[in-house]
């Protein structure tokens, strides 16, 4: 390819045995990279930018070869070579082949490194990727790449408000509603929709809006053997119900807290479904009386409880169980009876003394120990059985300056307090 700059077959066939050699293994990845093997490739779509051909090939060799190989992203874009995959896109805009492996090629290099992320925003290129789905609603390669394209991308803060400001929330939830049968569509719009919604309130917004809670749930109930679905499906749901109580309504009223009991319930040993189900039930809860009924009525709470109790070692678990049994008690006399009976008042303690060091469990921690005590006599009982107020003590001499722990604490041991 070097030596024959300016023959266009030539550097068409390069490419793409580049492609093929990059696809065999990790170990042909990085031959390329150290034989200086990427640099003629972005030359040649630079060279060429009217051959579709090459254009085509070149992003599907640059796709390959940052697959899975974070030193070849980083080169990439050392190379300037992600200009070159915006501008065929942007050049080619009927060219189905060079969408479908412009939204992958993208895909692949932002995975898992916020430069490339920022700089495919700053060259304008999450807008291609937005225009590829739209222009060819009907090709189910080009939708699945460009929702796993839009989740990678939007873990970045001014990534997540450019797609909305694109407009290209709708086109995920339009592929996730008009494939509902293609798991991988589903899998990654629920993924992009958890990561376009994370800490952004008018996201959440967007996405109730565009009906795209239903589209999640309608999701999760259709492939509920499918692990991937499930947690990204409860990631998303936590997400958006996230401080938005429109949405924790909206939630409830599509019946949308089942599945991710059923979840929970259905993958018992997956470490990954029980967290997120545990998060989405607690952001669910929060400051919602009727979200805390539908989660009892549907023995989420023992869900939570065993997610715990199956998994003391997995501090995420123990931290997102306390707090989302912190939410589900707060005010709901029934709901702290329910904790107590199934020997949830346990779990918290047994949480707060394995990891005396996690500010999070010990700050959660309290608080559960504080709303579960809170006008419930046989709840304090049980709390001084369980010896749950060395915990409390010790969590609280632990950290002197978490300003939430203390208030926490005082509050919990004052509730202990015989009469």
């Amino acid at each position: 390819m070097k030596q024959c700059l300016i023959n266009q077959k030539i550097q068409e066939n390069g490419c793409l045995i580049l492609q093929k050699f990059a696809k065999q293994n990790k170990n042909n990845r990085n031959t390329i990279r150290k034989l200086n093997g990427i640099k003629p490739i972005i030359k040649a779509m630079n060279n060429f930018p009217n051959n579709q051909d090459i254009q085509y090939k070149g992003c599907w060799a640059l796709w390959d070869i940052a697959a899975f190989n974070n030193e070849n992203k980083i080169e990439i874009r050392n190379l300037k070579g992600i200009e070159p995959i915006i501008k065929s896109m942007n050049n080619f805009p009927n060219n189905q082949d060079i969408q479908y492996q412009g939204c992958g090629a993208l895909w692949s290099i932002a995975a898992f490194n916020n430069e490339n992320k920022i700089e495919i925003r700053n060259l304008k290129g999450i807008e291609p990727i937005i225009k590829a789905m739209n222009n060819f609603p009907n090709n189910q390669n080009i939708q699945y790449q460009g929702c796993g394209a839009l989740k990678n991308i939007s873990t970045n803060n001014e990534n997540k408000i450019e797609i909305r400001n694109l407009k290209g929330i709708e086109p995920i939830i339009k592929a996730m509603n008009n494939f509902p049968n293609n798991q991988d569509i589903q899998k990654y719009g629920c993924g992009a929709l958890w990561n376009i919604a994370s800490n952004n309130e008018e996201n959440r917004i967007e996405i109730r809006n565009l009906n795209g809670i239903e589209t999640i749930i309608k999701a999760m109930n259709s492939f509920p053997n499918n692990q991937d679905i499930q947690y990204q499906g409860c990631g998303a749901l936590g997400n958006i119900a996230a401080f938005n109580n429109e949405n924790k309504i909206e939630i409830r009223n599509l019946n949308g807290i089942e599945p991710i009991i059923k979840a929970m319930n259905n993958f018992p040993n997956n470490q990954d479904i029980q967290h997120k189900g545990c998060w989405a039930l607690w952001d669910i809860a929060a400051f919602n009386n009727e979200n805390q009924i539908e989660i009892r009525k549907l023995k989420g709470i023992e869900s939570i409880i065993k997610a715990m109790n199956n998994f003391p070692n997995n501090q995420d678990i123990q931290y997102q169980g306390c707090g989302a049994l912190l939410n589900i008690a707060f005010n709901n006399e029934e709901n702290k009876i329910e904790i107590r009976n199934l020997n949830g008042i346990e779990t918290i303690i047994k949480a707060m003394n394995n990891f005396p060091n996690n500010q999070d469990i010990q700050n959660y921690g309290c608080g559960a120990l504080w709303n579960i005590a809170s006008n419930n006599e046989e709840n304090k009982i049980k709390i001084r059985n369980l010896n749950g107020i060395e915990p409390i003590i010790k969590a609280m001499n632990n950290f002197p300056n978490n300003q939430d722990i203390q208030e926490k604490g005082k509050l919990v041991l004052e509730k202990l307090q015989k009469n």
